[in-house]
Protein backbone atom coordinates (compact mmCIF):
# COMPACT_ATOMS: atom_id res chain seq x y z
CA UNK A 1 0.00 0.00 0.00
CA UNK A 2 3.20 2.33 0.87
CA UNK A 3 4.49 1.42 -2.64
CA UNK A 4 1.40 3.46 -4.21
CA UNK A 5 2.07 6.37 -5.93
CA UNK A 6 -1.01 9.36 -5.92
CA UNK A 7 -0.41 11.23 -9.67
CA UNK A 8 -3.90 13.36 -8.76
CA UNK A 9 -1.98 15.61 -6.06
CA UNK A 10 -2.68 19.29 -6.58
CA UNK A 11 0.22 21.26 -5.57
CA UNK A 12 -1.18 24.60 -7.20
CA UNK A 13 -4.57 26.61 -7.90
CA UNK A 14 -4.62 29.09 -9.62
CA UNK A 15 -7.39 32.03 -9.11
CA UNK A 16 -9.09 35.24 -10.61
CA UNK A 17 -8.31 38.18 -8.17
CA UNK A 18 -11.97 38.18 -7.57
CA UNK A 19 -12.42 34.48 -7.05
CA UNK A 20 -9.59 34.97 -4.51
CA UNK A 21 -10.70 38.05 -2.34
CA UNK A 22 -14.49 35.84 -2.63
CA UNK A 23 -13.13 33.24 -0.70
CA UNK A 24 -11.13 35.34 1.82
CA UNK A 25 -14.63 36.91 2.37
CA UNK A 26 -15.56 34.07 4.07
CA UNK A 27 -12.88 33.73 6.34
CA UNK A 28 -13.35 37.35 7.75
CA UNK A 29 -15.59 37.46 10.90
CA UNK A 30 -18.94 39.69 10.13
CA UNK A 31 -18.93 43.58 10.82
CA UNK A 32 -21.69 43.00 13.26
CA UNK A 33 -19.79 40.50 15.35
CA UNK A 34 -18.67 42.40 18.31
CA UNK A 35 -14.86 42.46 18.54
CA UNK A 36 -14.29 44.13 21.37
CA UNK A 37 -12.86 41.52 24.55
CA UNK A 38 -13.30 43.14 28.06
CA UNK A 39 -10.72 42.27 30.77
CA UNK A 40 -9.72 43.84 34.21
CA UNK A 41 -12.41 45.96 35.83
CA UNK A 42 -14.78 46.13 32.24
CA UNK A 43 -15.15 42.65 32.25
CA UNK A 44 -19.03 41.46 33.06
CA UNK A 45 -17.89 39.06 35.90
CA UNK A 46 -15.16 41.68 37.58
CA UNK A 47 -16.22 42.35 40.98
CA UNK A 48 -15.92 46.55 40.41
CA UNK A 49 -17.80 46.11 37.47
CA UNK A 50 -20.62 47.56 38.83
CA UNK A 51 -18.64 50.52 40.56
CA UNK A 52 -17.26 51.07 37.70
CA UNK A 53 -20.47 51.20 35.68
CA UNK A 54 -22.45 53.32 38.56
CA UNK A 55 -19.63 55.84 38.61
CA UNK A 56 -20.07 56.71 34.95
Amino acid sequence: MLGIVCRTIVTHVIFKPLDFIAGMENLAPKPSMDLTGFHDMFAPNSKQHALVLRSA
